[in-house]
Formats: C-alpha cells, structure tokens, sequence
C-alpha cells in the first residue's frame, strides 16, 4: 500500500525528473491521439512547441520528446504510445548528434520509478542499463531504496499540493534562461567531442522509418537551430548530418536542417549550444510550423 501511495503522488510531480511524469502519465492513459508527433531527446520537448504547430497547421500535436536520451529509448515511448493511442499521421522527428550513439547508462532513472512495479516490459526495455535489477520489479518499495529526491517530492507534494510548479504542456516545455557557462565548462575538459554512430542503433532508426512508411506514417526529419560554435565542437558532425540525409533519401523524407539558419547564429536565442530558450523556441516553432504548411499541404 506504501508502495502504491508513493507512486501515486510521485506521478503527480510536474518538475521533478525533467518534467518526464506528465507525459508517462498521458502515454499509459491513452489521452494523447494526435494525429502529429513530436519525437527526439531533450531538443525535441524544449525546442517545438506543439501548440504553435496546431494553431498554424490546424491539426492535433503533442511533444514526445525525452530528455537526454538516445535513440532506443526514444523508440520505447513510441512503441508504449502506440499501445494506448492511435496511430499517428505525421511524425516529426527531432534530430541530434548523440542519439545514434551507445551507452549504458540509465539516464534520468526516476522517471520510472513510479510505473515499473509488476511490469515486466519495462524490464525488457530497462535490462541493458545500469539502474534497476531483478527485485526492482516484484518487490514493493526495494526500486526506491536511495531515491531520496524522488521520495523528497512525494512528500511534498501531498503535504503542499499548491507547490506543485507548472509542467510540461501537450509534451512541450520551454527554459526561460539566458546563455550559461555549460560550453565553456566542456571545453576545459576537452577540446572537441567524436560522436560515435552505433551500427545497431542506425539500424534501428532505418528499420523505424520503414515501418513508419508501411503505415502510411510520413516522418518529417528535423535538425533544430543549434548555436554555431557548438557545432563545431563535435568533430563528425558533418558525418552524422550525412547519415540524416542519406536516411531522408532512402525513404523519402523531408530532411529540415536548420543548422545555417539566422536563429543558430543568435547567441540571445539558447542558454547553451544545443537548447533554445524560450524566446527562441517560440521564434523556431513559428517558423518550423510555416515550413511544414509546405510539406504537409
């Protein structure tokens, strides 16, 4: 009963584990069904706001987006999306230069917690990662065993429910920030960054656009504006923008590489290299909703 208690008021957080439990809780309860999604990493949710997208293109959105994670996770909330909603007409993918890469680590890790008690799927999709073992499934509470923050929040949300801050809309939200030193602290550490292209998750990305096309599903794809010194950081960049390419001509899709558009050389515009502000991802999703009118009419 804890254990049930615990995740109840867990899922009711709207800031804690990057604002990921609002958008779970739409996907297991099936109030999405829109008709076109937003998918990608953390430039996704922050970058394309979906009602912007609804208001120009008159068609319902919302934004899947899943903070700092890689490809293979992304694709898991899309297979739990189709579960509980309908199949989607159009796909907007969101693209970066890290998510063809491999890891094993379990980013994020509380975003789980409050749904994997009994549910041996998510054991399938979790049991390559550093974060949760065996027990974590079938025995109430062990998965929130030093999970102090997560509990933390609970806490304070059923003893002070009017501190609960504003979330994620439809998927979407944006950072009010100015330019920090996140850059600046990476490039003390290294001089540049090789992102490597993981052969089986490439393949994966193949064999999900395939099947997106045998459903009759058109993917648009989408290099979001990112600030031009940031770019030049990542040393095989020019080889990941490629493999975007060849993937969008091999089935057919529009490619949207924003990567030389004005607003990636406006500083004002990101709090870091690769994230938009929400100035600037008001001025992007305007723009990206002009430029869909194109391709989707």
């Amino acid at each position: 009963m804890l254990d049930i208690v615990l995740s109840y008021q867990l899922k009711k957080s709207k800031t804690h584990a990057f604002r990921e439990y609002a958008v779970w809780n739409d996907l297991y309860s099936g109030k999405i069904n829109a008709d076109l999604l937003i998918m990608g990493s953390s430039r996704a949710w922050r970058h394309i706001d979906p009602r912007i997208l609804e208001d120009s293109l008159g068609i319902s959105s919302y934004n899947l987006g899943m903070d700092g994670q890689h490809l293979p996770m992304q694709l898991w909330r899309y297979e739990t999306f189709l579960k509980k909603n309908k199949k989607p007409k159009t796909i907007i993918y969101s693209l970066d230069f890290f998510m063809l890469t491999h890891t094993d680590k379990l980013f994020n890790k509380d975003q789980f917690l409050p749904y994997l008690l009994f549910d041996f799927e998510a054991e399938q999709h979790l049991k390559n990662y550093i974060g949760f073992d065996y027990f974590d499934y079938r025995i109430p509470l062990v998965r929130y065993c030093g999970a102090y923050k997560a509990i933390f929040h609970a806490s304070r949300i059923s003893l002070f429910p009017n501190a609960n801050k504003k979330g994620r809309v439809k998927g979407f939200y944006a950072e009010n920030k100015k330019w920090n030193q996140d850059f600046d602290k990476v490039k003390a550490t290294m001089r540049n960054y090789y992102a490597t292209i993981d052969t089986s998750i490439l393949n994966q990305f193949d064999n999900y656009l395939l099947k997106c096309r045998q459903n009759n599903i058109k993917v648009v794809l989408v290099y979001s504006p990112e600030y031009f010194e940031g770019q030049k950081f990542v040393i095989n960049r020019p080889e990941i923008i490629k493999t975007f390419e060849n993937l969008a001509k091999k089935y057919n899709n529009p490619f949207l590489n924003y990567s030389s558009d004005t607003l990636s050389f406006q500083k004002a515009l990101f709090y870091n290299t690769t994230h938009l502000n929400k100035r600037g991802a008001d001025l992007f999703s305007t723009k990206l909703a002009s430029d869909l009118k194109r391709i989707l009419n």
